[in-house]
């Protein structure tokens, strides 16, 4: 039983991982904040295997960062050209 829970939290992991990397390519509004929460309970449910969901939060985080600046930063060039 310990077995399988160990792969669920790993699986968490993987997931915020794949999450990350996939936001930075394509549909970042719905994955990055995923990959934030998939991170935080890999985090939570894992105590030897944190990596990738350390590396997940990361990635996630960093690239919700740039979309929220990048789309206000659109946002404020197109209130200054109407």
């Amino acid at each position: 039983m310990a077995k399988k829970v160990q792969n669920q939290s790993s699986a968490f992991g993987i997931a915020s991982l794949v999450c990350s990397i996939v936001a930075w390519l394509a549909f970042g509004i719905v994955l990055a904040p995923a990959a934030i929460v998939f991170g935080i309970v890999g985090l939570a449910r894992d105590e030897k295997n944190k990596g990738l969901a350390i590396a997940g939060l990361v990635i996630g985080s960093v690239g919700f960062v740039v979309l929220i600046y990048s789309l206000a930063i659109i946002s404020a060039a197109s209130s200054v050209l109407y």
